[in-house]
């Protein structure tokens, strides 16, 4: 797993010839090869060594903090990339109207694709819906504006938030998307996983040489990463929603996996929940599916697809002839 998650609180982060060693209260917790390890999440109050801090920087190893409950506070990184060319390609295209909304259009239609291909699956349940859904893929395809283009994209995740609602056990109540604060189970998972899933696109944004904070689907605003948020939005729905419908209708999450989060009416998952969250989401990023490789078709992770869509990207923008074209779940 290339990722490791620390949430025990009051545990220690530490270097040990070439492993990274979780130990609290002189018991080892965890170990991996340092050699495996490209991003660490840690949860609330987990204490650092030194070396452990050096290593990151020197490895480029992505360090995030979030709160014991998940929400973001910050990272540690490392130099970034010299590929100023890069950098400044981006900057041009971004001012390239016509690249922008080509590039914003490809997104959000992607987006809504992956939505009804979801949902299709269900049956009657979801029939009008995916229905809606694929219209408004052409709709979008006709929008001439950024701004009519994230109209669309709101009119679509209404309507797909609303079909997810009856493939939810009558214990997990869910009205559709709530963020701030989720009210219920399945708005906190989804909360949690955006988080996560948020955070491994920014990071390899970083870790490419795009500068995370210029987009093209979502605007120019202080100290948000619209690029990382125009990428993620293809894969929300093949890699965390779909974890968070299998884990309740599986059984691999219950009722007794949350808490009450600190703001009125909020819930969040506890601990235990945490885990079993995070295990499912890892077994999502290193499930193979079908992808386009240069010489063909090919069974690649999600996590490698990720990084392959942030590469696209910047040979987009590199070369703004070439079209850029978001992740695409194949139609089951």
């Amino acid at each position: 797993m290339p990722t490791l998650y620390v949430t025990e609180q009051g545990a220690t982060l530490r270097r040990t010839d070439r492993r990274l060693v979780v130990e609290k209260d002189g018991q080892r917790l965890a170990e991996l090869p340092i050699i495996k390890v490209e991003q660490i999440f840690l949860f609330g109050n987990i204490r650092l060594t030194t070396p452990v801090i050096a290593l990151v920087l020197e490895k480029g190893i992505d360090l995030v903090f979030l709160s014991r409950r998940g929400r973001y506070r910050g990272r540690l990184v490392g130099p970034e990339t010299g590929n100023g060319l890069l950098r400044l390609s981006q900057y041009r295209a971004v001012e390239d109207e016509w690249f922008r909304r080509a590039t914003a259009k490809a997104i959000v239609r992607a987006k809504l694709t992956n939505q009804w291909t979801f949902l299709q699956p269900w049956g009657a349940q979801t029939r009008t819906a995916v229905a809606e859904l694929r219209e408004l893929v052409v709709d979008a395809g006709r929008r001439r504006s950024v701004q009519a283009l994230m109209g669309v994209e709101g009119r679509g995740s209404a309507v797909y938030f609303q079909a997810l609602r009856p493939l939810f056990a009558p214990a997990f109540t869910f009205e559709g998307r709530r963020r701030r604060p989720p009210p219920d189970p399945v708005n906190a998972m989804l909360s949690y996983g955006y988080t996560l899933l948020t955070n491994l696109v920014l990071a390899t944004i970083q870790m490419v040489g795009l500068d995370p904070y210029l987009g093209f689907l979502h605007g120019l605003h202080y100290n948000r990463p619209a690029l990382a948020l125009d990428l993620v939005e293809p894969f929300r729905t093949p890699i965390v929603d779909h974890v968070v419908v299998h884990l309740v209708r599986d059984g691999g999450i219950g009722p007794e996996h949350f808490e009450p989060g600190e703001q009125e009416r909020s819930i969040l998952l506890n601990e235990e929940g945490r885990r079993r969250f995070i295990a499912a989401y890892e077994a999502r990023l290193a499930t193979r599916v079908a992808y386009p490789g240069a010489t063909g078709e090919e069974q690649v992770t999600y996590r490698r697809i990720i990084e392959r869509q942030v590469r696209e990207l910047a040979r987009s923008v590199q070369d703004r002839r070439r079209t850029y074209r978001p992740y695409v779940v194949r139609e089951a």
